[in-house]
Formats: structure tokens, C-alpha cells, sequence
């Protein structure tokens, strides 16, 4: 229950309080997808080509790894080079970086290479040093040519993924004593005859530097290996970790080298305290994954002509197996060793662990039924460590906390070297501060430059929140807010204003905590403390204030329901409840507290404590096996079902559940013959057009919504299509083209990984990068499943390389900013995969518990940002369950992402499974108002039929009861189907698919993309629409055409094509549309039509007799003509399958261009047959016959494919005769 408490304005000691609104353009100013757009308007490009484009993306993309890249380490100005050293590359993977990773993630030549100015390979070391103009030892390049990196094979739920992996052998280990043997990282090593390198250590001289080069990787479906990893002799170790080959390597370079530089091509952070603590290793510098061309950054770095700003968005921990997610990951091999002394166990394999049951129970055991805990609360990264250091330090002294803090941390979160320095000093605090939704401080902090060079520096502000043993659990130090200065001259000072959301102060207290009855975030009394970090460990400067009475947030304004959604017991919200100890027989909270990291002035060891799910406390109640299969099953009338229970309750009432829908929703009926008074041609007299900028509460939505079937309705829910939504002719819905990659937006630019772009803490560059891709949607004319926005839970995640951060507010800044730069341009953005999808071992499958307060604070923070102030129009859910059910349902998609912050886009999910299995239903997608992405909805039940009798007459929707052929009202699956269908509806009319103004100057075009004529047949044809025209560019405009037949030409006066052809073939004739009026902000527009001179498409029977049976079959030749022309090939009634990529599979004929066939006649779509019995008046028809050829296409990482289709068009002509009948 949430309690009303009296809320007021914080008092901060020596700062005036404004309570008044800040700039509009504040960072926390809450959008919607319609909010003040003009009907007319067009989203346009801010690029006049799609290659313009990809040279934008080009360069931003330098931009971004020149502010991302990462000087972790520079002792004694290692770095800059001089002009003077020369390099020797150290490792096999240099000549192939991995620029971005496996699955959804995976990256090709950006422009599909079409584009010249694009490379056709990615860059690697190699090129930066030549941009950079540093020389390198081309006969050690030469040897790694030769050198095949062996992989590591990894297996996953999500197929197999292969990791390349160091292998060279370089020295010997030895013994310690060993007379001249190397150490390095506490092992030792000799010289080795037959090293990999041993031919070319005669060209060393004159080369003092060696640049040590390590990489790792990721990919969907698979997490990295904890253990029993290829090119380790000891099984223990892990992936991230140097393996034998590489430390050899560092042994090798500190032998034959005066400088030592290492460059880290990780998405991941590794385990570097080894080269850290190396005198001799001079500079580290980490890279993430570069991109198409981000490796040419590297050398600006190298010879200081650009200055590393990039700052770590992970902590870098010295010993990974002593932190905490390192007991509650992947498959928990690494927590039964600890616990066990055991790499496996009767719950380990290659999956998640599986969950521990009551023997006495039926249906226990099942293989689907596996857990992933995160035990260690709100204590995640950089949280741990700063607590840790902080209450031992208050238990013993500083001295003892540092020596801890430099044992067990490498790099702070927000670490990041730079060839000059700075100071920082707040020089203010202001802002509203009371408990509205979006009050906020600004922190306004003078930056200097004190050093040599220009440069840029991120201002980083943390919370230090009051904290009492027992209550509200807070971390020590939490990031609330940060901004990136301007370019600094030497000895220049700028103010740098950062936004913190007061809310991002409070702390979530999921069960009542500090025993004052409420639930919720609160901000609560005390003395707290604003610090201005170099990272989160070292302070610049810091302001103390004091909160002297409580402040609350009601999540959505609605006191009926809970703050603690994910934290109910005892009612029907319990469904929802996510923390593991919520649904164990034993019952024991096995979350961190902050009491219990410190004990006896030691950090305490809690490897047991987060192990749990390998002991004998993996024991879950029945009632969490019913409610993971009752939530597979796909019967409406388990909306009255309590899930809890084995069998069906019939009266139950679920929170979902609807009992009643407006009174003025009604859906038209068609009659026996299909057709629906009213509509014109098939079409709604009110078309989506007409609701553009229209809110989604409107009430005119209602009457366009009364105007669709239910079966029209349930057909777009279902959204029997593949990577895109399907549209709807009857009301002017276009099917809308999805594409995948959070790293390139299918032939867009290949970018660096989001890793980098979160190091850059740039808001501003990365909204460009996302206004990049919203460009390249509106060319493409193609929406994006991306960004990605999980987080990096585990070093070990997988996919790290598509997750931004470690910490919700530093990825959720991002990413909102990202998306909003892609919204802005109109393109529905599908950020993925929502949420706590941070590990992909049984991601299919997998229950993910988390207390309430690390979802709020970390987990879900990065989606809300997007939502609430990125302009979040359409979110993809994760294959995971969230607790006990699918992360697709109400109190997630419902409850949370649109009643409380406020989302009106539309979703999707590519998790489907028939009913029984694992994964999601039509009936639970729905639900969230969540659409499936693919036409395996067909497996899944959408059920329901339409009772037009009911509710006196508006009709009502009818699905099957538990007893078997009876059905019941059913309000939640009415209001379910038609919420989902209008979001469809309104995501649509106001984004670029229907106001594309890339594309808009093809409305102009009277041709489409294909005409037919017969050769020496006089052909007129005016190519352009002039009213179109002249409404777009007014009389600004040019229009050119090229590659016409022999025998035409265009007259650029009248704007026809004339002549007459001679000779039969197909031509591509480019018609161009060009304004010539700078600014006027619409692009250049090209169609491509094929020229079809002959008979391609005949008829065996022209002559018809009015009251005579007829029949003439067609006969096309376009697939032949147009399968020899490009190569593709013609596979009758082929499947949509990888083996037809690229062909033909189906042909269908109708009537095109408005032309109807003598009354009486009609053509078969599928064979091309013209039969009937004619009643018409006598004369002759000229009909126009569209043939449409089907083509696979789109083969993508997982052998995924869709269709296309090209429609040609031809005329027949009959002659009819005879008398009419019976017709005056």
C-alpha cells in the first residue's frame, strides 16, 4: 500500500533554492511520439544521397573512437610517441581486429559496397600506423600473415560461437631463479630458439618499441568461458584473463624492447593488473571494437595528435573470481568450485542452472526450468568496491582501505588518462527541487586545463547518500550525473553545467526498509553530498547539503496501485514478484546487504552467500513451478486463472484483467460477401493519414479504430510477417521494413561497439551517431532494432559489446540520447532486449531473480531514460522471464514501461513458442500490447470471435472457456488485441514510413518500377506528377532520365518520354528528380523503372462472345527475362528458405492502374487465367495485368529470410461481342 507523506522542498545549506522550471532544453524534459508534429511535415534527411550518409557516419565514427578510446594507463608519458620511435605489432590478431561482435552484432562493408570512399576491409593497427606515419617492422607483419589464430569453440543456447585466441609460442617457462629468465605477472620465462618470432629478431634494430596487442570478442547466444579455456594449461583459468601465449608475449617484448605499449581490443574489461603493476609496460590503451574505420583514431593517439578523453564505464577489477557476479553467472561451474571445489554438479552443464525442487512434486525437473540470481542486490561494480572501501575504512583506517582498494581495483569506474590535466571546483548548485517527476539540480563546475596540451575532460558527479544499518540499502558512492567539457586550451577554464535528477538521489525501497510504511523512492533526511570525481574513487571537489524532511515519488499517479510492483506478496501482483527468496522453501534472503561486506574490519568473503543456487537452498515452491507452465500456455481463460495454483480458478482476477472496455468502442462487421458498408474501393471512409499529430487518447482514434473488423484487427496483432510489421490497405497502413544491429543499421555505417560510445561520456556525439542512423533509416526507409541497453552485469556477458555500461544512469544518459537522435528523424526505434538480459547461457529459458531496488536502480534505469527523455517509441523484449514469468507482460510492458513512465510506442518480441514450451504466446504478448516480430505466430493462438449481438449490439469478443466448445466475454483479450493494433496504428502515422521526406519526392513519379510496351509502338509518357511536383519544390526543380531504350528520348521541357522502340529487351532507365533551390530542404529522389520492350506477357484467347463460357490463359516471360538478365533464378512455389536466397519462388497476376475486365470476367491471381461468361457491351478492352514476381531475400546472421516483391506491368486487349443480357 503506498502511504500519502507530506512532500517539501529540500534545504541546502548556501544555495539558493530556484523553485521554477529550467531551460527547455534540459536534458529531463519528457516526450511523446506526436507531440507537436504539423501535419504537413516530413521528417527529411540532413544529406542529399544515402552515400552522403555513409561519409557522415564515416567521420563521426573517428570522432567517436577518438573520444571513446581509453589511456588507462601512461607512466613517465609513455605516450605520446616520439617522432623518433619505431614499432614492432606483438600479436596474431592485429591484422584482423574484431570491429564489432558475433550474431545481431556482426558488421559488414558499410553502402553495401557501393560506396568507393569506403574501404573494402575494415581498418587494423597496420593502417593507423601508416595514417599516423609511424614506422613498423613489416617482417614481423609478415610473420603473423602466415600465423592462423586458433578459436575456441564456444556452445551456447543460441548456436556456436567461435573466439579466436593467441596461440604463438614466444618463450619458455621456467622456475624462479632461473639464471636470466623474464618475469612477468609473478612467472617466469627464457628465451626460446624456435620462438614464432625467432627469424625476423634479426630486423629489430633500430625498432624500440613494441606495441603488445590483445584481443578479445563476444557474440549472441553464447557468454564467455569462465574455466577449462584453450591456451591455458590451467583449467581454472578464465577468458579474460592473459593466457600462456600472451604472457610469454610480455616476457618476449620486455626482453627485446626499451618501450612497451599495449593496446587492449576488448569489449569486455580483462584482467590487467599484471601489465598495470609492470614498470616496464609503459601505456595501455583500450579500444573496444573499433568499427569499420575507428582503428585510424589508434594513431592519432599514438603521435598526440589526438588527446584520449574516453573514460572506463566498468570498473576493472584485479582478480575476477573475487567479485561478486562471479558466484551467480552463467552456468554457475565457478560457484560450485568455490563452494564445492567442483567444476560440475547434479544442476551444472552447458546451461543455466537448473532449478532445485520438491521431490514430492509432479512436475518438477523440467530440463526449461533454470535460474540466474542476482544476489549481490544493488552492490554491482564499481557500487561494491567504493562500499567496501568505504565502511572498512570507517571499521580500521585509510591506510588499510588503500591497500585493499590497490589489491583488489586496477581502474576506478570513470577512470581515464590524458596527455594534459585539469582541476575542477562546483562552483554552484540550483535547480527545483521538489518531488515533481522531473525536478532537478544543476551543478555547475569550473574546468581548467592545467597542462601542456588542449583537451577535453568529463565532469563526473556522485551521490554520497546518508545511510543507517538496517534500512534503505545505499552504496557508498553512486554516479547521479556528468557532462563533457568543450575543447580546453592550455590554460583555459570553461563552466560545465550538469543535470541530476533529484529522483536519482532517492533511493528505491522495495519492503519497507526503514519501517515507515512506505514503498517507493525516497529521498530521505540527512546530510548528503554532491562530489565532483575524477572517477568514482578520487574526489576534485565536493558540496555537502542537508534534506531535512522525507521525500516520495508516486510512481504513476495512481494510489490504487503499487510503488513495489516487483515486490507484492499476498495478492495478485505476486505473480510478479521477482526476488528468488520470495519463491524459495527455505525462504532466506540471500541479497547483500551493506552490513554485511565489512565484518571484524576485514571484507568479508560472501562466495557462499551469492552461490546459493548450488546449495541446498535451491529449493523453489510449488507454486513457482505452477506459475512458470501456466504461463506457457496460450487460453484466454487463464485470465482468471490464479497462476499459483495447479488447477484452473475460475474467478480469480489477475491485474490484467479487464472487466469492462469503453462504451464507444464497437468494430464494424463485413457481410457474406466479405464486404463492410461504408467503405469505398475497400477503404475506411477516415484513413490513418488523418490522425497524425492526433494523441493517442484522442477520441478520434476511436472512431477510426470502430472501423476495423476484429479480424482485421487480430491479423495485424498476429503480424504474420518476418523483420517487419504487415500494413493494412483498408485504412493506408504501410508494411514498415525492420532491420537488426545495434552496431550498423543493415548497409549503414559499421560503428564502433556501444561500449566505446559510452566511454566518450558525450551526450552530444552520441545523439549525432543516433541522428546518423535515423538518417539512414529514412534512406533505407527502414526502422532499427537497436540500440541495445542491457547491462554489463558480468565481464563475462556475451554481448557486453552491445550493452553501453556497467551503472543505469551513465548507459541510460546514452542511450536515451542515441535514441532520441534516431526519433527525431522519425524512425521507430526498437531498443532491446528489456530487461535484466545481461547473460545469454539458456537465455530462452532462463528465471531471472533480482530484488526490486537493483532493477529500479540499475537494471531498468538505462530503458526509462529512453523512454522519458529519449523519445522511446517501440522497445523488443528479451527471450528471458523476469522472476517466474516471460518478460513480456503486464506489470513490465504495461505497468511499468507506459503507466508509469509514460510510453506510447509500440513493441516486439522474437520469442514465440507454441503452447508448452518454452518461451512466450500470442495470448501473453498481446497482453503487454506486444507484437511477435515473425510469422512463427502462427503457432501461436490469437484466439477470439467477434459477437456482434453483444452489449447491445456494439459487439463483443468471444473466446474459448475451459470447458471444451464454450466460450465466454472476454474484455482483456478486446482491449489487449486493439491497444496493441492501435499503438501499431499510431507509431506509424507519425513517424517517417508515412512521412519520409528522403523518399517523399518519389510520390512525384507517375511510373513505377516497370513498364511494358511492344516494339515499333509509339510510346507518350509523361515520367513526372506536376501538382506533386510543384506542391513539394514549387518550380525549383529538374528532372533527368538516362538509360532509355533505342528509339525513345525525354524532353526535359514537357517532361515525356516519346519515340518508338526497335528493339525488344529490358533496359534500366533512372528518372532523377532534383530541387535546384539551396535550403529547400527536400533531397534529390531516383527511380529505377525497367523498360520492358516486348511481348512479355500474352494472352492465347483475345476474342470474347457476350453469354459464352471464356477462357484465356496468360502467359509471362518477365521472371524468364528478368532471371537471365540479373542472374536469379526461378524456383516454382519455393519456400522461404536460406537455400532460395536470391530467387524467385512465386508469381500471382491482378488488374493494375484502376483497369477492370468486360463484366463478367475475372483472373486468377495464381495461374494467370482469364474465365467467365461475358455480359458487356460490344468493343474493344484494353486491361492492365500486374505481374507480381516473389523473391527471397535478406539472409542474415542466423540464416533468417523475408520476401520482396517487384510487380511488372503489361496490357492485354479483348474485343467482345454479341448482345447484352438482360441489361438495358
Amino acid at each position: 500500500m503506498k502511504k500519502t507523506v507530506r512532500r517539501n522542498c529540500l534545504k541546502i545549506a548556501s544555495i539558493a533554492v530556484v523553485i521554477a522550471s529550467l531551460a527547455n532544453t534540459s536534458l529531463f524534459a519528457s516526450a511523446n511520439i506526436g507531440d507537436g508534429l504539423d501535419p504537413a511535415k516530413k521528417y527529411q534527411s540532413d544529406y542529399n544521397s544515402f552515400d552522403e550518409v555513409i561519409e557522415a557516419g564515416e567521420k563521426l565514427n573517428l570522432e567517436l573512437a577518438a573520444e571513446g578510446f581509453t589511456l588507462l594507463k601512461n607512466k613517465s608519458n609513455a605516450l605520446p610517441l616520439a617522432a623518433s620511435n619505431k614499432v614492432v605489432v606483438l600479436g596474431s590478431q592485429a591484422k584482423s581486429p574484431a570491429t564489432g561482435g558475433g550474431g545481431s552484432g556482426g558488421q559488414s562493408r558499410p553502402g553495401g559496397g557501393q560506396v568507393a570512399s569506403v574501404s573494402e576491409k575494415a581498418s587494423n593497427i597496420y593502417d593507423a600506423l601508416d595514417e599516423a606515419e609511424i614506422d613498423y617492422n613489416k617482417a614481423v607483419k609478415g610473420l603473423y600473415e602466415e600465423i592462423n589464430c586458433p578459436t575456441i569453440s564456444v556452445v551456447g543456447q543460441g548456436g556456436q560461437t567461435s573466439l579466436p585466441y593467441e596461440n604463438a609460442q614466444y618463450m619458455t617457462k621456467v622456475e624462479k631463479g632461473t639464471a636470466g629468465a623474464i618475469e612477468f605477472d609473478g612467472e617466469y620465462y627464457t628465451a626460446k630458439a624456435d620462438s614464432a618470432l625467432a627469424s625476423a629478431e634479426s630486423s629489430y634494430t633500430g625498432y624500440d618499441t613494441a606495441i603488445i596487442y590483445l584481443a578479445r570478442t563476444g557474440a549472441e547466444g553464447c557468454d564467455t568461458p569462465t574455466n577449462n579455456v584453450a591456451g591455458n594449461e590451467d583449467v581454472s583459468k578464465h577468458y579474460l584473463e592473459l593466457n600462456d601465449a600472451e604472457k610469454q608475449m610480455v616476457a618476449y617484448a620486455k626482453s627485446h624492447f626499451e618501450k612497451i605499449l599495449v593496446v587492449v581490443n576488448s569489449p569486455s574489461v580483462m584482467e590487467l593488473g599484471g601489465l598495470e603493476n609492470d614498470d616496464k609496460i609503459g601505456a595501455i590503451v583500450w579500444i573496444g571494437q573499433p568499427g569499420w574505420n575507428g582503428m585510424l583514431a589508434l594513431g592519432g593517439i599514438l603521435n598526440g595528435t589526438i588527446n584520449p578523453s574516453g573514460h572506463t564505464v566498468d570498473i576493472y577489477m584485479s582478480d575476477f573470481t573475487k567479485d561478486p557476479t562471479w558466484m551467480n553467472f552463467g552456468n554457475y561451474s565457478q560457484a560450485n568450485y568455490a563452494v564445492n571445489k567442483s567444476y560440475t554438479g547434479d544442476n551444472i552443464d552447458t546451461g543455466a542452472i537448473r532449478m532445485g525442487y520438491d521431490e514430492a512434486y509432479d512436475i518438477t525437473g523440467d530440463d526449461n526450468d533454470r535460474a540466474i540470481d542476482y544476489a549481490e542486490g544493488i552492490y554491482l561494480g564499481y557500487k561494491y568496491y567504493e562500499t567496501a572501501y568505504e565502511d572498512l575504512k570507517t571499521a580500521t583506517d585509510a591506510a588499510t582501505a588503500d591497500a585493499w582498494w590497490n589489491e583488489n581495483v586496477v581502474y576506478a569506474f570513470g577512470h581515464g588518462l590524458s596527455y594534459t590535466s585539469f582541476e575542477q571546483e562546483i562552483k554552484s548548485v540550483k535547480g527545483d527541487i521538489t518531488n515533481k517527476k522531473d525536478a532537478e539540480l544543476t551543478v555547475t563546475v569550473k574546468v581548467t586545463n592545467t597542462g601542456a596540451v588542449a583537451g577535453k575532460e568529463v565532469v563526473q558527479i556522485y551521490n554520497e547518500a546518508p545511510y543507517t544499518a538496517g534500512g534503505i540499502e545505499k552504496a557508498a558512492r553512486t554516479l547521479v550525473g556528468y557532462a563533457k567539457s568543450p575543447m580546453l586550451k592550455v590554460g583555459e577554464s570553461a563552466n560545465v553545467d550538469v543535470k541530476v535528477r533529484v529522483k536519482d538521489l532517492a533511493s528505491f525501497d522495495y519492503n519497507n526498509a526503514n519501517k515507515n510504511d512506505y514503498s517507493g523512492y525516497e529521498l530521505e533526511e540527512g546530510a548528503y553530498k554532491l562530489v565532483a570525481g575524477k572517477n568514482s574513487h578520487e574526489a576534485y571537489d565536493s558540496y555537502s547539503f542537508t534534506v531535512e524532511e522525507l521525500v516520495t515519488w508516486d510512481e504513476d499517479g495512481n494510489s490504487a496501485t503499487p510503488n513495489n510492483i516487483f515486490s507484492q506478496k499476498g495478492n495478485a501482483w505476486e505473480l510478479f514478484n521477482t526476488a528468488a527468496n520470495n519463491w524459495t522453501i527455505s525462504g532466506e534472503d540471500h541479497y547483500l546487504k551493506r552490513s554485511q561486506i565489512v565484518k571484524n574490519g576485514k571484507v568479508a568473503d560472501i562466495s557462499t552467500q551469492l552461490g546459493w543456487l548450488v546449495t541446498d537452498d535451491n529449493m523453489f515452491k510449488e507454486e513457482a513451478f505452477n506459475a512458470i507452465h501456466n504461463g506457457r500456455k496460450s487460453n484466454s481463460y487463464i485470465d482468471n486463472d490464479n497462476w499459483l495454483t495447479l488447477e484452473i480458478e475460475d474467478n480469480y482476477e489477475n491485474v490484467w484483467e479487464k472487466a469492462s472496455v469503453p462504451s464507444d468502442w464497437t468494430q464494424a462487421v463485413a457481410d457474406a460477401s466479405g464486404l463492410v458498408a461504408g467503405r469505398i474501393d475497400g477503404r475506411t471512409p477516415i484513413q490513418l493519414e488523418d490522425l497524425k499529430g492526433i494523441a493517442l487518447d484522442d477520441a478520434k482514434w476511436v472512431e477510426f479504430m470502430n472501423q476495423f473488423t476484429w479480424d482485421e484487427l487480430l491479423a495485424i496483432a498476429r503480424n504474420d510477417a518476418f523483420f517487419h510489421t504487415i500494413g493494412s490497405d483498408i485504412v493506408g497502413l504501410p508494411g514498415q521494413t525492420d532491420t537488426d544491429g545495434p552496431g550498423q543499421l543493415s548497409s549503414g555505417w559499421a560503428w564502433v561497439c556501444e561500449v566505446v560510445i559510452a566511454s566518450t561520456w558525450n551526450t552530444e556525439l552520441a545523439y549525432e551517431q543516433g541522428t546518423v542512423v535515423g538518417n539512414e533509416g529514412l534512406w533505407l526507409n527502414a526502422n532499427w532494432y537497436g540500440p541495445a541497453a542491457n547491462t554489463h552485469r558480468s565481464p563475462f556477458g556475451g554481448r557486453n559489446f552491445e550493452y553501453y555500461s556497467q551503472d543505469g544512469l551513465q548507459g541510460g544518459l546514452i542511450g536515451a540520447a542515441v535514441v532520441k537522435g534516431a526519433t527525431d528523424k522519425g524512425i521507430h526505434v526498437m531498443f532491446k532486449h528489456f530487461m535484466l538480459n545481461d547473460m545469454e547461457t539458456s537465455r530462452m529459458n532462463v528465471m531471472v531473480f533480482a530484488n526490486e531496488q537493483s532493477i529500479r536502480e540499475i537494471y531498468a534505469r538505462q530503458w526509462e531514460y529512453s523512454v522519458r527523455y529519449g523519445n522511446g517509441n517501440g522497445i523488443m523484449t528479451s527471450y528471458n522471464h523476469v522472476g517466474l514469468v516471460a518478460g513480456t507482460n503486464y506489470a513490465t510492458m504495461v505497468q511499468m514501461v507506459e503507466n508509469e513512465w509514460g510510453f506510447d510506442g509500440v513493441s516486439v518480441t522474437d520469442m514465440y513458442f507454441p503452447e508448452g514450451k518454452i518461451g512466450y504466446t500470442g495470448w501473453a504478448n498481446v497482453r503487454s500490447h506486444t507484437m511477435p516480430l515473425g510469422a512463427e505466430c502462427t503457432n501461436m493462438p490469437l484466439d477470439g470471435e467477434w459477437n456482434a449481438t453483444a452489449r447491445d449490439g456494439k459487439g463483443a469478443v468471444m473466446v474459448p472457456a475451459k470447458t471444451a466448445g464454450s466460450t465466454y466475454e472476454s474484455a482483456t483479450q478486446y482491449e489487449a488485441v486493439r491497444t496493441t493494433v492501435q499503438r501499431v496504428m499510431y507509431q506509424c502515422v507519425n513517424g517517417s514510413k508515412m512521412h519520409n521526406g528522403a523518399v517523399a519526392a518519389t510520390e512525384c513519379f507517375n511510373l513505377n518500377n516497370s513498364f511494358n510496351c511492344k516494339p515499333n509502338m509509339a510510346v507518350s509518357i509523361e515520367v513526372i506528377n506536376a501538382s506533386e511536383a510543384t506542391r513539394i519544390y514549387g518550380t525549383n526543380y529538374a528532372v533527368t532520365v538516362t538509360g532509355l531504350p533505342v528509339g525513345l528520348a525525354f524532353d526535359a521541357t514537357t517532361n515525356k518520354i516519346t519515340g518508338t522502340p526497335t528493339t525488344a529487351g529490358i533496359s534500366n532507365v533512372t528518372i532523377t528528380i532534383k530541387s535546384t533551390q539551396e535550403g529547400l530542404g527536400w533531397v534529390d529522389s531516383s527511380l529505377t523503372c525497367k523498360f520492358c520492350v516486348g511481348e512479355y506477357l500474352t494472352a492465347n484467347n483475345t476474342n470474347v462472345t457476350n453469354g459464352t463460357a471464356f477462357t484465356a490463359q496468360l502467359t509471362q516471360t518477365f521472371v524468364n527475362l528478368v532471371a537471365e538478365g540479373e542472374g536469379v533464378n526461378f524456383v516454382p512455389n519455393g519456400a522461404v528458405a536460406p537455400q532460395n536466397g536470391n530467387k524467385y519462388i512465386n508469381i500471382s497476376y491482378s488488374l493494375a492502374n484502376g483497369t477492370k475486365l468486360p463484366r463478367g470476367l475475372s483472373i486468377d491471381s495464381a495461374t494467370g487465367a482469364i474465365t467467365g461468361t461475358a455480359n458487356a457491351a460490344a468493343g474493344t478492352y484494353t486491361v492492365e495485368v500486374a505481374v507480381t514476381l516473389t523473391k527471397v531475400v535478406g539472409i542474415g546472421a542466423f540464416g533468417s529470410v523475408g520476401t520482396t516483391t517487384e510487380v511488372y506491368t503489361a496490357p492485354v486487349t479483348l474485343t467482345v461481342t454479341g448482345e447484352v443480357v438482360g441489361m438495358t
